[in-house]
């Protein structure tokens, strides 16, 4: 039995040395001293594949840059046993000028202060739930606080904590000497609609964290009305209570396929907060007129009491689907991932009964007449110029969840039978193209009439708040004038959605989104800034419905709220654009990692599915683990580590790499012969732009869009479907090569 290896304080050292040049290289406007020290004197004599060679990179760039060398360092540590073989290294790497851009993020040592931060909010959060009553859970005791035995201890902050909390946040200007304590009763209590019986639909995917909107319909003398119900935090905390402010330091949650960082404790949603837990909602209720635009308006608190938790796939059952995007197309005409949903969650006939769903006759009923309501308001933004794009999509789950996080200064190296007896399991779905289901469609329609409601309500009652907007294309020359009017004329004119190379075409002249205090036109969502002095005049948009994971979502919540009570407001216009700005760059470097994540783990799946066909696994695996069938994708998770890695872990390399460096015959040594395989994957390659004769970069059509550098066997043209294999792929360097076949 091989004896485990442990790391000595000088291999920490150099360990330590190599960390660094990984996770923040030398850059134009950062000099890393240790960038030399571990590309010239370390990698640079290592075998040829640490070499610095120009990497063709799934994104198009080409190196040797600083950041291709901090892959080659990157996978030196995963090599040592520093990290795990499938460690998700986007997170580490993401660092600007030496510093974290993301220092909130606990767990990971960017910041001194985010893993104390985690634990404060949770000792709040275990407090919050023994000290405040489940509101409306009982009408006799709807509003009575719990009372305490004995005090709690106090939580204190770190010095390094409190610097970053007054530092990073703003304080509301109500803040008192009562901030520690939750809301006891309910302000509200008198001002709540309450809805009854009446049900709301939670529409949502099976394995989402935080259950956060819900719709209803309502048809009463005035006429239908349709109501979207969204979670109320705001019940219980007050917008200066050191967990709100924990969470205006986070901002944001993060999702990645193998874990993911709440702006606010699991426990509270889980507990507390998600709809179906609380009673308690903010509802943004509308009546559509026959022109699709909204004739009339609501905003209060409510309490829901009938929640119907349902998922997409089955909502998208009992839907209309003409409307969806290529559903009347001819399959020859449609793009890959289109073919793909289609096939894959259309059903073959609509339900109405229990036979086939769970949904009963009545919610079905009320569903299909909310689906109708949408529709009219998504006409109504596609006859002013709104579309959306036809983008395939796919999602990445990573099983055990979460995965444990690697240690910052592990004592000894990684071995697979010591950590981990096997590889996480990845599963990779392809249908997540939210366009391609009515269903979310009907949800995601709903949501825009909630926000343009909150934008007219705070408008027309000058309320401080975050608008969004998009500007109109920018100025382009004549000659290119007409590339975006046909593009324009290519919107189906049912689903509102632009095909792909149109929207490709576009893309270069689109304008940033924009925030603002005031309101502001959205193009693309074909929302006009208008002047908003009357019903009639529907101006600018925001976002309100998710303030369980954006900070900005659950502030507006606070205004609102202080504005219909006739409090004092929180924060003044000052402090609203102050704030906005920095939870908007915040979400946007998270989402940005939280996309480059699920790309990654989509390439170790490609991987070991490359893996597996030259390995000789059965085509019944190799095959069918497309498909997310629990069953079939665990073979592939367990498959590897019987694999002979190599000295990276298991890599798939490139013919002209192989011949080229002394690892070909290792790497090859796991290999069976052709004659031994199945019948070799292929993948629909749709080209977006083509370099030469013999290179391009495009998308894997059938596998969500996953972007892949091209290599073609003769001259090609953007938007032509090409079947290719893997040639090189390599999730650690973000390098995914495909070849024509």
């Amino acid at each position: 039995m091989n004896q485990q290896i442990e790391f000595t304080e000088n291999d920490m050292r150099f360990i330590r040395a190599i960390k660094s040049a990984a996770f923040s290289p030398t850059s134009n406007v950062y000099q890393n001293p240790y960038s030399d020290l571990v590309n010239r004197g370390i990698l640079s004599r290592l075998p040829s594949g640490y070499a610095i060679k120009p990497a063709s990179r799934s994104d198009g760039s080409v190196g040797p840059s600083a950041s291709a060398r901090g892959m080659d360092a990157v996978r030196l540590l995963k090599d040592l046993g520093v990290l795990a073989p499938w460690e998700n290294t986007v997170l580490l790497t993401n660092a600007t000028g030496g510093k974290s851009t993301l220092p909130s993020i606990d767990g990971h040592g960017f910041s001194d202060w985010a893993d104390e931060a985690v634990r404060c909010s949770k000792l709040w959060s275990e407090r919050l739930l023994r000290e405040t009553p489940v509101f409306y859970a009982d009408k006799a005791a709807a509003s009575e606080p719990r009372r305490e035995s004995e005090p709690d201890k106090p939580i204190i902050r770190s010095e390094s904590l409190e610097r970053a909390m007054n530092e990073c946040t703003i304080t509301p200007l109500d803040s008192n000497a009562q901030d520690n304590a939750f809301i006891a009763s309910d302000a509200f209590e008198s001002q709540r609609r309450d809805f009854g019986d009446l049900p709301v639909y939670v529409i949502d995917s099976p394995t989402a964290q935080e259950l956060d909107d819900g719709i209803s319909v309502e048809t009463t003398p005035e006429g239908v009305w349709m109501h979207a119900h969204i979670a109320d935090p705001t019940a219980y905390l007050p917008p200066a209570h050191p967990l709100s402010m924990l969470a205006q330091l986070r901002g944001t949650s993060m999702y990645l396929p193998e874990r993911h960082y709440p702006m606010l404790p699991d426990s509270l949603s889980d507990a507390r907060f998600n709809l179906g837990k609380s009673y308690c909602a903010m509802t943004f209720s509308c009546r559509i007129g026959s022109d699709g635009e909204i004739a009339d308006f609501k905003v209060a608190p409510s309490i829901i009491r009938n929640i119907k938790i349902l998922n997409y796939r089955d909502v998208n059952k009992i839907l209309e689907w003409s409307n969806v995007f290529g559903v009347n197309a001819l399959p020859e005409t449609r793009m890959p991932w289109v073919n793909k949903a289609l096939r894959d969650l259309q059903p073959e006939q609509k339900s109405t009964t229990s036979t086939s769903t769970s949904i009963d006759s009545v919610s079905a009923k009320e569903l299909l007449e909310i689906q109708q309501i949408a529709t009219r308001h998504l006409q109504l933004r596609i006859s002013r110029g709104g579309f959306s794009s036809d983008q395939p999509d796919y999602s990445v789950k990573v099983s055990p969840y979460p995965l444990p996080i690697t240690s910052q200064n592990p004592l000894e190296a990684f071995e697979y039978k010591v950590n981990q007896p096997t590889p996480p399991l990845v599963i990779l779905d392809a249908n997540q193209s939210s366009h391609l289901e009515p269903a979310s469609n009907m949800v995601s329609e709903c949501m825009i009439m909630a926000n343009r409601v909150a934008s007219k309500f705070c408008t027309d009652n000058r309320i401080p708040a975050i608008y969004r907007g998009q500007e109109p294309l920018k100025n382009v020359s004549h000659e290119e004038r007409h590339i975006i009017e046909d593009a324009l004329a290519s919107v189906d004119r049912s689903s509102g959605i632009m095909p792909y190379m149109s929207f490709r075409s576009v893309l270069p002249y689109f304008s940033s989104a924009t925030i603002s205090t005031s309101p502001l036109c959205h193009f693309s969502l074909g929302i006009h800034a208008g002047s908003a002095s009357s019903v009639s005049e529907f101006s600018g948009y925001m976002k309100v419905t998710s303030p369980l994971r954006r900070y900005k979502d659950l502030l507006m919540h606070w205004m609102m709220k202080n504005h219909i009570l006739g409090a004092p407001r929180i924060f003044d216009e000052q402090g609203i654009m102050a704030l906005a700005s920095r939870l908007h760059e915040g979400e946007k470097r998270m989402n940005a990692v939280s996309s480059r994540s699920t790309q990654f783990w989509a390439m170790e799946w490609v991987l070991r599915r490359e893996v597996l066909w030259r390995t000789g696994a059965p085509e019944s695996v190799v095959y069918l683990g497309v498909d997310a069938g629990d069953e079939v994708m665990r073979k592939i998770g367990i498959a590897l580590p019987s694999v002979g890695t190599g000295p990276r872990g298991p890599v798939v390399w490139g013919e002209a790499y192989r011949r080229s460096n002394e690892w070909g015959a290792k790497v090859e040594s796991w290999e069976v012969t052709l004659s031994s395989r199945c019948l070799r994957p292929t993948y629909q390659v749709i080209l977006n732009s083509v370099f030469d004769s013999k290179s391009g970069f495009g998308i894997l059509g059938d596998l969500g869009g996953l972007p892949a550098r091209v290599e073609l066997k003769r001259r090609r043209h953007a938007g032509e479907i090409v079947i290719c294999v893997v040639d090189t792929v390599d999730p650690a360097g973000g390098v995914l090569v495909v070849k024509e076949e």
